[in-house]
């Protein structure tokens, strides 16, 4: 059985956690068992320190995203880790909407990259910037999505200590999880666009 995140911070096993509330458990506790905290002391309790400071980090950042969160809490809930979701009708639909706005970006950044002298460059410059304002547009998009299944998030925590959601709250950490990549696959190749 994994390491109960939610206990090392202090928090209830809920699909919900208020960010700042999980920020400040994360800094008390982390200031509390900062390995600095043990200098002066010996190896074995500097070491002990090390690994209860990086098991903390290590909760936080399971806690933070949504994601993570619910697929920890499922496991602890469950005894097993989700399995792989499929992507519902409206992932489906969003991902077709994608795929050519990010193969055309490769594209662009392709014939960007065989540009050899600095006029070539400066006349895709423009283009370079179009195609930098569909990328954000669909990161705009992804956050709307984001934030609605963050809103049913909430919605699901209200009712999860008497009737826990199991196989929605597994369904939610599949949105998360192609929300999360979609996002860092447009995050990535913004950052291309930028670099030159």
């Amino acid at each position: 059985m994994a390491t109960d995140c939610f206990a090392l911070l202090g928090q209830e096993r809920r699909p919900w956690l208020e960010a700042d509330a999980l920020k400040a458990a994360y800094l008390t506790r982390g200031a509390e068992a900062h390995p600095d905290r043990a200098h002066g002391r010996s190896a074995v309790d500097k070491e002990a320190a090390n690994a209860r400071y990086a098991e903390l980090n290590t909760a936080y950042n399971c806690l933070r995203e949504p994601k993570e969160r619910l697929a920890h809490l499922l496991e602890l809930e469950t005894g097993r880790k989700p399995e792989n979701a499929q992507p519902s009708p409206g992932a489906a639909e969003f991902f077709f909407t994608m795929a050519p706005v990010l193969q055309g970006a490769d594209q662009f950044l392709k014939q960007r990259a065989q540009a050899m002298s600095p006029l070539a460059k400066a006349q895709l410059y423009a283009e370079g910037l179009a195609w930098a304002d569909k990328l954000m547009a669909l990161q705009e998009q992804i956050q709307l999505r984001r934030d609605f299944f963050e809103a049913e998030l909430r919605a699901m925590d209200a009712t999860w200590a008497a009737a826990p959601a199991l196989e929605r709250a597994a369904q939610l950490c599949g949105e998360f999880s192609f929300v999360k990549r979609w996002s860092d696959q447009i995050q990535e190749r913004l950052a291309r666009l930028a670099s030159e």
